[in-house]
């Protein structure tokens, strides 16, 4: 009876030491994953980025300021040719 007791008592401790090396082996592998530090970028390669964003705002801005110029030529081109006449009807 005596026997059959330790038996069971070694089996517990068994799976119990089972359990504690695997959250063992889990915790290091979290920590080794955790501890890649993240690929920074070099002086190069922002400079890069940086003309890649700047070209593209800039053509961006170029076609919406070309379409607001197209749209308002003619009542621009009216207002001057109307002030110019205004200013000769005026001198004479």
């Amino acid at each position: 009876m005596l026997g059959l007791f330790y038996k069971i008592k070694i089996l517990l401790i068994m799976k119990h030491l089972k359990l504690v090396l695997a959250l063992g082996v889990s915790v290091s592998f979290l920590f080794a994953s955790c501890s890649n530090e993240p690929k920074l970028l070099t002086e190069a390669e922002i400079t890069k980025k940086v003309a890649e964003a700047t070209t593209a705002k800039t053509k961006e801005a170029e076609a919406k300021l070309d379409q607001e110029c197209t749209a308002n030529m003619e009542a621009l081109t009216n207002a001057a040719v109307d002030s110019i006449l205004t200013a000769n009807a005026v001198a004479k």
